[in-house]
């Protein structure tokens, strides 16, 4: 066994079950500290912040994700602070049966579990009539729904019996505003929002807490992949997004109160609660950005650390600081006008020159890899035929950058109702 993991055996000794530390300090509290949390989607944004935040409560974590480097490097930030190593755990949770097998190492890393953080989630873009029930499709509602309900129906038994313990569900503000090429996404976490209000109601008077917590916006890597959803950006025009650090310590604070729901920011509180009057908003507002959607968009795009290409640079976007939708617009344009143009060049990620000079889309697109499209691909031909002004795609510039100027050089037929590949093409 890993000394880390014997490290968080040790720890655990001394752990007081959650319902024997109450205090009353202006209202009915419980003490968090010396708990054990499972939490999973670690690697980045929420789930990465309630796993710093828990850990100053003296909570003792273990964290799991798919990116097992990242939760390495997240608990080595824990350790450095004094706290105890967490346990991690590299786990892909779309898979049927992982989220089984990472509760009983969670438990025979720390002992038990006393709180069940599912944070873990992605998206798939696309047109219902497209999606389906694709495999894409079912791998989401494993990660989003079924791994969830897995590690709840693990780990929930036992805190019953001891009368004590928590369950937080991190869920969606999307699940009540239907929004074009996210009905998989919106529904998945409608479903988990389904499965924490009926935990909530069997659970009732066990000691066992269940909460959801419903964020909107916040700025996390996602919030860059939102920018390739069709007309999202622009339906969310003046909508800050909320700071994951801000949410994560509001989850600590209703942890403490036995609060059933954190919905986040607070300016979309009664949207949630008035969920028709969000539905008829949200259908008014696609329909005043009806241009921005083609209905003949046959990709699925996946969302995530290990989702598509085009999603992928959008998060490494983000992350690395890229905050202007327009630059993050643009890679959308780039993958739907390689779907338009018969002659468009297309390549998989790290495809030399000479393959993609010598692999071209079919008219039919029939290419599973049609979902790999980069954008390095498109600026080439870009280059080769475009207006006096506009810049060649050079190895010395990066991808955004050529997108940017590329962009302002006049490719701009995805805003004015052509499609782009009227230019390239």
């Amino acid at each position: 066994m890993p000394a880390h993991l014997t490290h968080s055996q040790e720890a655990c000794q001394t752990l007081v079950p959650l319902s024997r530390r109450k205090e009353n300090l202006g209202g009915r509290l419980v003490d968090i500290t010396g708990t054990r949390a499972l939490i999973t989607g670690a690697s980045s944004g929420i789930g990465r912040s309630l796993a710093l935040a828990l850990t100053r409560e003296g909570v003792l974590v273990a964290i799991a994700a798919r990116r097992g480097e990242l939760l390495d490097g997240l608990a080595d930030e824990i350790e450095s602070t004094g706290a105890p190593r967490p346990a991690v755990f590299a786990a892909d949770l779309s898979k049927r049966g992982v989220a089984r097998d990472l509760a009983s190492s969670a438990v025979r890393a720390m002992g038990a579990v006393d709180i069940l953080i599912n944070n873990a989630g992605a998206a798939v873009g696309g047109y219902q009539a497209v999606i389906g029930d694709r495999e894409e499709a079912r791998d989401l509602f494993e990660l989003n729904v079924w791994s969830p309900a897995a590690l709840t129906a693990a780990l929930v038994p036992v805190m019953r019996r001891r009368g004590t313990g928590a369950v937080v569900n991190v869920t969606s503000a999307m699940q009540v505003m239907p929004w074009p090429t996210m009905g998989s996404y919106m529904a998945s976490k409608a479903a988990l929002g389904c499965h924490t209000q009926t935990l909530r109601l069997e659970l009732r008077g066990t000691g066992v807490h269940v909460m959801e917590v419903i964020p909107g916006p916040v700025a996390t890597p996602m919030q860059g992949e939102s920018a390739l959803i069709p007309g999202l950006a622009r339906a969310a025009k003046g909508i800050k997004p909320g700071s994951p650090d801000e949410l994560a310590q509001l989850v600590i604070r209703a942890l403490g109160r036995n609060v059933a729901q954190v919905v986040y920011p607070r300016l979309l509180r009664a949207t949630y609660a008035v969920p028709a009057i969000a539905r008829r908003f949200s259908a008014r507002q696609a329909a005043r950005l009806a241009t921005e959607f083609d209905p003949n968009d046959e990709r699925v795009v996946l969302s995530g650390s290990q989702g598509d290409d085009l999603s992928r640079r959008a998060r490494e976007a983000w992350e690395r600081g890229e905050r202007d939708p327009r630059r993050l617009q643009t890679l959308n344009a780039s993958g739907r006008a390689e779907r338009r143009c018969p002659n468009a060049l297309w390549a998989p990620v790290g495809a030399t020159a000479p393959q993609r000079q010598s692999e071209q889309v079919e008219p039919g697109l029939n290419s599973p890899d049609r979902r790999s499209v980069t954008i390095l691909n498109e600026l080439a031909l870009c280059s080769q035929n475009q207006e006096e002004g506009a810049p060649a795609a050079t190895s010395d510039l990066s991808k955004f950058d050529v997108a940017s100027r590329c962009f302002q050089a006049g490719c701009r037929g995805f805003e004015s109702r052509l499609p782009l590949s009227a230019f390239l093409c």
